[in-house]
């Protein structure tokens, strides 16, 4: 398919774009989305109903697995400007008790799996506005803006998002077809509707005043991110990303009512503790959000298919839902892409569907039982969360471990336990340069691997050719090799699985390992019966 209506101003009659895929919703989750498929070769038509992007600062924590998922989107250098990397040495983080007493520490580690920093910060309206301007400029996107889509219909062979004008409401309509309908439109998304609307609430809700300043140059609070527990009420603080940016949270208590904590008088009067006044800072935002944590228990229905906040809401506890956003539109794309390529059918969406169900169950799940323990107001309660923190921690400084959240049940080796987790990527040197794997390799499909022998050579024939026709890439990365592992990040991670050769998909994940690269065609024959139609012929062998 080709875009078409070469504009976005007002239409005066019906008017009907095509493309290969509609998205709906233009946040990150959205653009992300859409930058990712153009990347790969496909017409996008984006429809959001805000004309511009949103200015007011939302989430500030981004993790190392987006910034790789920015890096392979070939947008890491763009958005540099609107990330905050914490300087090392400065990335620790506090739990202490409402008099002040420091319960639990950890200190950020620095370099992750991902190859980047385990986390920064970063300032959403600057990021949103950056991949607009990209999205426009790219020749294979479309971005209708000032459109409210009310509704989706299919047809069997594709799906068409249908919208409005807004918030006018009446100045023409719009028809947008494509082979999928993505909706990345957010809580209330139009896209979410008949099958997909099945809602898993668990249940947790508490209201929290979020305040964002920009404070006077040169001033520095330590720690980097900071809990303070109640009663009388929880606070947390945190960067806010470049600029001198700074966020405080504050919960709810229960004399309050929203209306009263939700104004700059009351924002100003909780800062004061912390020396933050309008001599010395500039308040940019101050409003009430219900942290909750819930679920769509379906994300596929036909040719429409749900990601970020659409598809799933988690308290901000574990910083983790512009990142599940983040993984959704990387772990979609890549299924979009074979589908409409013709060598996978949609059938491949269901795994989508329960693989990020599984994973944002257990991050969902987990930031809830960390928002109950924040939560806490209860003088005893809060006495026996204190005593326990001081127990677990016992007074030391800990380094901060990562936490693996596996795939649920999916497209990858259940039977292999190191199947399922998120991949390893680490500097190489190749022809002279030096750089993190997937900028030197420039590929962003599926990878074969190994630290011993390039996989390649074990291939057979028929294997060989279907591999590469869904864009397989193989590696020898080591001694012997002319990929050169610069700081032994490969050697020790397989080293530390046992194996030898390791499946990664285009989304990081760990397809499958094995133990020697002789036996990479049993594992890419898994993997091609795994992905279904046009590999017939290819027999999936024992590893």
């Amino acid at each position: 398919m080709s875009l078409t209506a070469a504009n976005d101003a007002p239409f005066e009659d019906e008017t009907d774009v095509v493309a290969d895929v509609v998205i709906v919703g233009a946040g990150p989750t959205g653009l992300m989305s859409a930058l990712l498929l153009a990347n790969r070769g496909h017409d996008v038509a984006v429809i959001e109903k805000w004309p511009e992007p949103y200015a007011r600062p939302r989430a500030v924590g981004i993790n190392h697995e987006s910034l790789r998922g920015l890096q392979v989107a070939g947008i890491v250098d763009d958005v540099r400007p609107d990330i905050y990397f914490t300087p090392d040495g400065s990335r620790r983080s506090e739990m202490r008790s409402a008099a002040g007493e420091v319960l639990a520490v950890r200190i950020d580690l620095g370099t992750s799996i991902s190859g980047w920093p385990e986390r920064a910060t970063f300032c959403q309206p600057l990021f949103e506005r950056t991949l607009n301007e990209l999205a426009l400029a790219h020749p294979r996107i479309r971005l209708l803006r000032g459109w409210n889509v009310t509704g989706v219909t299919e047809n069997g062979e594709a799906a068409t998002a249908h919208a409005e004008r807004w918030p006018t409401g009446d100045v023409g309509a719009l028809r947008v077809t494509g082979s999928f309908v993505v909706g990345c439109d957010g809580a209330n998304s139009a896209v979410r509707t008949g099958a997909l609307a099945d809602i898993v609430d668990l249940d947790f809700a508490h209201d929290w005043l979020v305040v964002d300043v920009v404070v006077a140059e040169g001033r520095v609070f330590n720690p980097y991110m900071g809990q303070i527990f109640g009663p009388p009420r929880p606070i947390t603080t945190v960067n806010g990303g470049p600029g001198n940016r700074r966020r405080w949270e504050f919960m709810r208590l229960p004399t309050e009512s929203v209306a009263e904590l939700n104004l700059s008088e009351t924002a100003w009067r909780l800062l004061e503790p912390f020396d933050v006044h309008p001599g010395n800072a500039t308040l940019e935002r101050h409003a009430v959000y219900t942290f909750q944590g819930r679920w769509s228990s379906t994300w596929r229905s036909g040719r429409s298919v749900l990601a970020g906040d659409a598809a799933h809401l988690m308290p901000v506890f574990l910083g983790e839902g512009f990142n599940s956003g983040v993984r959704d539109a990387l772990a979609l794309t890549w299924r979009l892409d074979l589908i409409l390529r013709g060598v996978a059918s949609d059938a491949l969406l269901d795994s989508y569907s329960l693989e990020r169900l599984g994973h944002v169950r257990q991050v969902i799940e987990q930031a809830v039982e960390v928002g109950k323990m924040i939560c806490t107001i209860d003088p005893d309660a809060a006495l026996a969360r204190d005593a326990r923190l001081r127990s677990i921690a016992d007074g030391r400084t800990a380094g901060f471990k990562p936490q693996e959240w596996r795939l649920g049940v999916g497209l990858w080796d259940e039977s292999d336990p190191r199947a399922g987790y998120l991949g390893v990527q680490g500097r190489v040197s190749l022809d002279g340069k030096v750089g993190l794997f997937d900028d030197l390799i420039d590929h962003d499909g599926f990878v074969l691997l190994s630290p011993t022998d390039d996989p390649r050579r074990f291939l057979s024939p028929p294997v060989r050719e279907a591999w590469e026709r869904i864009g397989g890439f193989t590696a020898h990365v080591g001694v012997g090799s002319s990929i050169v592992d610069v700081d032994g990040v490969y050697a020790d991670w397989f080293a530390a699985r046992g194996v030898e050769l390791a499946l990664f998909r285009p989304d990081f994940y760990v397809y499958g390992t094995a133990a020697s690269p002789t036996d990479a065609d049993p594992v890419v024959s898994r993997l091609l019966h795994h992905l279904g139609v046009g590999f017939s012929d290819v027999e999936p062998q024992e590893v």
